[in-house]
């Protein structure tokens, strides 16, 4: 994973570490600030999403929550979610800002035994 700068057209040297994904597809990253400011960067890593400071490759935490390759993730700056989606049918939807799952219904196997997608009252 590499850092570019637009405007200059050069590569900034940042050390991100080990990323392990085996998505044989293109993997989604996101990015966005927190509320001190920092520029985070959300990158799908085998069963979670690591939450890296884009700038010096810090790594803040690992957002556990799937069961098989995540394949992308999605933020949601109005409201302050992260959506990460995954081989293993899911999509988690985090409060990125305190680390949590917002629904843990969101675990529960919502498909019905002919593979099409039903939802539970409420939903």
């Amino acid at each position: 994973m590499r850092l570019w700068d637009l405007l200059s057209a050069e590569q900034i040297k940042v050390e991100y570490g080990r990323i392990e994904n085996t998505c044989r597809r293109t993997m989604q990253l996101s990015c966005t600030a927190d509320i001190s400011g920092k520029k985070l960067l959300f990158v799908p890593s085998t069963v979670s999403v690591k939450v890296l400071d884009i700038f010096t490759g810090a790594s803040y935490n690992d957002l556990n929550g799937h069961f098989r390759t995540v394949n992308g993730c999605f933020i949601n700056n109005s409201n302050k979610e992260m959506y990460s989606f995954s081989n293993d049918t899911n999509i988690v939807v985090w409060d990125y800002l305190n680390k949590v799952v917002i629904d843990e219904s969101i675990y529960e196997d919502n498909w019905s035994d002919d593979g099409m997608a039903y939802w539970k009252d409420g939903d």
